[in-house]
């Protein structure tokens, strides 16, 4: 029997991404490697604005994890599905600029498939933090705050995102 990567404990069987669990160890690992690189990275927060509750919804769902795999396009960045209807890009050593250009690329795939997802009834938003990791700094509280701007950017535009550099306080 051949092992195949695509049905390993790591990946989430509705979207064949990454699931949190492994998302949150990389992560973390990462987070330590650009800490003592005194690097950037990006915390981002996709969110789409459905439930996984029917066939539909998660057709629609599947059609956002394909545009965000074809989005993310450095071996080096990292997506998964994220709680249970969301989905979260790590993106290492990487600026604001850089963030913000993937962010329009996904933007501009989105766009491409927009009357699919109108006919879905599906309005993605975004929610980014570029931060330089430091041991001050908790993780919970860089998910908390990307959740937040995926949230006030929905409530601005339905269909937008919020960038942010992250401030330890």
């Amino acid at each position: 029997m051949i092992y195949s990567f695509q049905n390993s404990a790591f990946r989430d069987s509705l979207t064949g991404l990454y699931n949190e669990a492994y998302f949150m160890e990389i992560f973390n690992r990462e987070w330590h490697r650009l800490m003592r690189e005194q690097d950037a990275l990006s915390f981002v927060i996709v969110n789409p604005h459905i439930k996984t509750l029917d066939e539909n919804s998660k057709v629609g769902f599947q059609i956002v994890a394909k545009v965000l795999e074809k989005s993310v396009l450095r071996a080096t960045d990292l997506l998964s599905r994220f709680h249970d209807n969301e989905f979260a890009v790590g993106l290492f050593n990487l600026n604001e600029n850089g963030t913000n250009t993937i962010i329009q690329r996904i933007y501009d795939n989105l766009d491409s498939i927009s009357d699919e997802l109108y006919k879905l009834n599906i309005h993605v938003s975004i929610g980014a933090l570029n931060v330089l990791p430091n041991n001050d700094i908790d993780l919970m509280n860089i998910i908390r705050s990307a959740k937040e701007l995926a949230e006030a950017a929905y409530k601005e535009n339905k269909q937008g995102y919020k960038l942010e550099y992250y401030q330890c306080h």
